[in-house]
């Protein structure tokens, strides 16, 4: 049993190819877990409407 465990999300590369690499070792991943999570880079989705209305 793997629990894999990440500092930081930055784009989710490092734990898919991580994940990818147990399971094709025949691990099976029950869960992953990150430490911390970057902020989105460049404008927020909603800053387009945030002049508006």
């Amino acid at each position: 049993m793997v629990l894999l465990l990440d500092d930081i999300i930055t784009t989710g590369s490092t734990m898919r190819a991580c994940v990818g690499t147990l399971t094709s070792a025949g691990i099976t991943v029950h869960a992953v877990l990150a430490l911390a999570d970057t902020p989105l880079r460049g404008p927020h989705p909603s800053a387009a409407h945030a002049g508006s209305g």
